[in-house]
């Protein structure tokens, strides 16, 4: 017995429910329909379900709002590629920092997805605007993401709307801004292995052009570039720390200019001035002066009555033709202005950025009497002799009128030729000079200008007290005071010995050996040119003393004539008794006939060729208050106390007061080594015996030995 499935009533075994006439052999089963019902309905609930999902939006997410919960999530995220890219060729990766207002996230694409962003030119660039999407992955809280597909990236370039810009106007500020900008190239650099640094130049600033190297395969390599190659660059504005730089994506970014981008414009050299410290400027004149020196090379141009320093490195002076860059050659420069010691300085960058437009002729010194010069002897060099008359400080150097009885010159000293102080000590109204330099003209004014101390020789001092020796009848004296009024060549020779150990300074002359006369003595009237060469020994009277820089000087007299003694301070610190090598002392000295500038002076070989027979002293000098000193350049002695001591770099300046008055005392560096340092302190008692000079508006004294400096 059988029920039938449809109404429920006993069917016996019939095939056909003999109540509702059901087909009982073919009908099918509850739980096979069930299971065709779940089949049907899970395949068109997936169906239903992609079909809604495909046409779904991927949300877009703050950076911020990314948590752990997040992992797997795929998600669009809209920004600004801030950093980057960085591409491994082993690894086919690309990886690059995407920011939007609350934060930033690292974003990769790996092989397929790599290819298809070079091969559709989608790989992002720093300051790209961009939407991209991707699954999310977080790990220990940071969060990253990664591209699934090229056509899920979609770029705005920063640089398609980039503007035309002169390098000094970008900032920092102006980070992940595309600009275009124009320059010549200064410096190419590899830092590392994938980056490639250009300096690039304008007339108004530098910047650096960063070129990452890695995506030449895929880009193309970067076109050949030359130092002082003129180029053109589109790129972003990116920061290397606080340092603005340019990025480009691929070297096709970097075009070739035909015409070349000046980086500077040519300012005539008188107009150069403070307010363009830190800019470029291009300029031209004569060099002047040139001053080798271990950490640089200085060049003095001239243009008319101004003048600049072009102040050149090691590594620059190294590569110039250096015999091209001589004292009367044409000099045209471009670099940065600067200003060092109220000095007025341009450094060229490289050796291209100096050049000779015309080199110097070899020229000989013409002489003529001062009242002969004209204006057609502009740019020539002349050799004169004069008296100075007056003396003018301005603030780079000094104007000094010079005069003969044929006429009077401006004697232009610039104090970049010739120390102020060396000024002051040579160059003294009532001296007579012979002077070799340039005529130049200035408001209708004609000047000469020497090249430094060398092109001048002191042949004239003014008049000074000294001790005129009278001949007994075995070459002794009589030593009387009188007023000399004429001195025969004084030679200020300047030369530079080798450093040697300061002596030790004595006060007063203590004979330690008994000095022996010997030799065939000459007399001074029979030294001429023709011995110049020649070893002689002499004997003579000191009538005057002076100092410079390398040594000291002593005029010997001996009745028939008079010679320079010239002592450098090698040969000085050996002279037996050196204190008694002072006015009057009577002196014996075997030395080489020497010739400077045309006059003939004696050096000996050795301290010890020069024997003080009985010696000398600055003490017999009658002294003079300081409230009754008189004109510059005379020679006098002051007694007194020292209030003050003040060092400089060549030397110290000692303040004395006597009572009337207080004046300076300059001691330059090779006389204050022949002062007893321990004793020169304020409140000691002094005599000092010097010249007078003046600096500043001030009257001073400036001795020419350490001896002259006596203590009570």
């Amino acid at each position: 017995m059988s029920t039938c499935p449809s109404c429920g009533r006993d069917a016996g075994t019939n095939e056909i429910c003999p109540h509702c006439g059901t087909d009982l052999k073919h009908r099918m089963r509850i739980r096979t329909f069930g299971f065709i019902s779940i089949v049907v309905a899970v395949v068109v609930g997936v169906a239903v379900l992609l079909f809604f999902a495909s046409r779904a939006p991927v949300p877009t997410v703050q950076i911020s709002d990314i948590a752990s919960t997040s992992n797997y999530a795929y998600v669009q995220i809209n920004g600004v590629v801030a950093r980057g890219p960085n591409y491994n060729p082993d690894a086919q990766s690309i990886t690059f920092w995407v920011r939007d207002a609350s934060g930033e996230i690292m974003v990769s694409a790996f092989r397929d997805q790599t290819q298809g962003l070079i091969a559709a030119d989608r790989v992002p660039a720093p300051g790209d605007a961009i939407a991209l999407q991707g699954t999310l992955w977080v790990r220990e809280g940071s969060p990253a993401l990664t591209i699934d597909s090229a056509d899920s990236v979609q770029l705005t370039r920063a640089t398609a709307a980039a503007a035309d810009r002169p390098i000094g106007s970008i900032t920092p500020d102006d980070d992940l801004t595309g600009v275009r900008v124009v320059g010549v190239v200064r410096r190419i650099n590899e830092p590392f292995t994938g980056l490639k640094l250009i300096t690039l130049r304008d007339a108004t600033g530098v910047i650096d052009v960063a070129i990452p190297t890695d995506f030449e395969a895929a880009f193309g390599a970067t076109p050949s570039i030359t130092i002082n190659q003129s180029i053109h660059v589109i790129g972003t504005v990116t920061k290397f720390e606080d340092t603005p730089q340019i990025t480009v994506r691929r070297g096709a970014d970097i075009t070739a200019l035909k015409e070349a981008v000046a980086l500077a414009q040519f300012t005539p050299l008188s107009q150069i001035t403070e307010a363009q410290a830190g800019q470029w400027a291009r300029t031209q004149g004569e060099i002047v002066k040139v001053t080798p020196g271990e950490k640089n090379t200085k060049l003095t141009v001239s243009d008319k009555d101004n003048r600049l320093i072009v102040l050149i490195w090691p590594d620059t002076w190294a590569v110039l033709p250096q015999a091209d860059f001589q004292p009367g050659a044409q000099l045209a420069v471009q670099g940065e202005v600067s200003l060092f010691r109220s000095e007025l300085e341009i450094v060229p960058e490289l050796a291209s950025d100096l050049e000779i437009m015309l080199r110097a002729a070899p020229v000989e010194a013409l002489a003529k009497p001062i009242g002969s010069i004209t204006p057609d002897d502009v740019k020539s060099l002349i050799v004169t002799q004069g008296t100075i008359e007056k003396a003018t400080s301005f603030s780079s150097g000094s104007r000094y009128e010079l005069s003969d009885p044929s006429g009077t010159i401006t004697l232009l000293v610039w104090n970049s030729d010739i120390d102020p102080q060396q000024q002051q000590e040579v160059l003294i109204v009532g001296t007579t000079l012979s002077v070799t330099g340039e005529i130049d003209e200035f408001n209708q004014q004609l000047e000469i200008v020497p090249r430094s101390l060398d092109d001048i020789v002191v042949i004239d001092t003014v008049p000074v007290i000294a001790l005129e020796p009278t001949a007994t009848a075995s070459h002794g004296v009589v030593v009387t005071p009188t007023v000399v009024a004429e001195v025969t060549a004084t030679v200020e020779a300047i030369k530079t010995p080798a450093a040697t150990k300061s002596p030790v300074p004595g006060d007063t002359p203590k004979p330690t050996e008994e000095p022996v006369v010997s030799g065939n003595v000459v007399p001074i009237s029979a030294l001429s040119k023709e011995m110049v060469g020649q070893t002689v020994t002499v004997r003579g009277k000191i009538v005057d003393t002076a100092s410079f820089s390398a040594g000291f000087k002593f005029l010997l007299d001996d009745g028939t004539g008079r010679m320079q003694l010239t002592l450098f301070d090698g040969t000085y610190k050996f002279v037996p008794n050196r204190a008694g090598l002072n006015l009057g002392a009577d002196v014996q000295v075997t030395a080489e006939v020497t010739e400077f500038q045309g006059v003939q002076e004696l050096q000996p070989d050795s301290g010890r060729d020069v024997q003080i027979v009985t010696p000398g002293s600055s003490a017999g000098v009658p002294v003079t208050k300081v409230n009754q000193l008189g004109k510059p350049g005379e020679l006098v002695a002051i007694e007194g106390t020292i209030t003050d001591v003040k060092g400089f770099s060549s030397g110290a300046n000692v303040f004395i007061d006597d009572g009337t008055g207080t004046i300076r005392v300059t001691l330059f560096s090779n006389v204050l080594a022949y002062v007893p340092n321990d004793r020169l302190v304020a409140g000691a008692a002094v005599r000092v015996y010097g010249k007078l000079g003046a600096f500043g508006g001030a009257l001073q004294i400036v001795p020419a030995l350490g001896y002259d400096v006596i203590f009570k």
